[in-house]
């Protein structure tokens, strides 16, 4: 799967005004072209030799940039969710432009600073992740930028006692997600081990091979697809 462009949707109980030119001084090395913040320091030339540096969009209603009716099915920890959004009204979607292309560190140290300037402007009720299909209180993301890039997800496994947990969003960078079956443990033991997962790939890249372990028990890798959709990318834990 290819990568995606990173996406996040602030939600909010009345009608938020955006200062684009106050967010250029709250992340430094950027300038304001249009409903946008451009960084020039992340610039990528083509081989046709043309050139764009990553920006960071910021989308209304009125832009045409519709709500994408976030729901809380996969969002764990925050009992409040659904009542929070029930009062909300207004969105504003912040997605990156031109990053794809781009490595790894470089759509991060663009896009996270700029989404946390954001929030910090506007202070949205909620934040809605498509990729990564969570939502997740605006202070999490203030407290580990992270937040914005994963999500663990838990399913039962039909017929059966076990259960089945993966990562969703890592995909959206190029990087494999996790997934595993799993009983007799606790799934906030194997949903924390998932996250610590997905934050080192987020710190270090694409660096687990096909057979590494990992983890104290150890877990064994093996790289596959994801048995649950999106298509995408997998590295498949078992027992080493």
């Amino acid at each position: 799967m290819e990568p995606v462009n990173l996406m996040s949707e602030l939600w909010f109980d009345h009608e938020p005004q955006l200062d684009l030119e106050a967010l250029t001084a709250a992340v430094p090395g950027t300038h304001v072209l249009d409903k946008a913040l451009v960084h020039p320091r992340f610039n990528y030339t083509y081989a046709g030799g043309e050139q764009s540096a990553i920006m960071t969009a910021f989308f209304t209603a009125e832009d045409g940039a519709e709500g994408r009716d976030p729901h809380t099915e996969q969002t764990w920890g925050w009992e409040e969710a659904d009542a929070v959004l029930a009062r909300c009204t207004h969105s504003i979607l912040v997605a990156e432009m031109f990053g794809r292309v781009q490595a790894l560190d470089e759509r991060l140290e663009a896009y996270l600073p700029a989404l946390c300037a954001a929030i910090e402007q506007l202070r949205p009720a909620a934040v809605w992740l498509p990729n990564s299909v969570r939502v997740v209180q605006p202070s999490k993301i203030l407290g580990q930028p992270f937040n914005a890039c994963v999500n663990v997800r838990l399913f039962n496994v039909e017929d059966s006692d076990d259960h089945f947990m993966d990562t969703i969003g890592l995909h959206q960078l190029d990087l494999p997600d996790f997934q595993v079956v799993f009983s007799g443990e606790e799934p906030n033991d194997i949903a924390t081990f998932l996250y610590d997962c997905a934050g080192y790939l987020l710190e270090q890249g694409d660096v687990i091979e096909d057979g590494n372990t990992i983890g104290d028990r150890p877990w064994r890798c093996h790289f596959d697809m994801a048995r649950v959709e999106p298509e995408r990318r997998a590295l498949t834990l078992s027992d080493a």
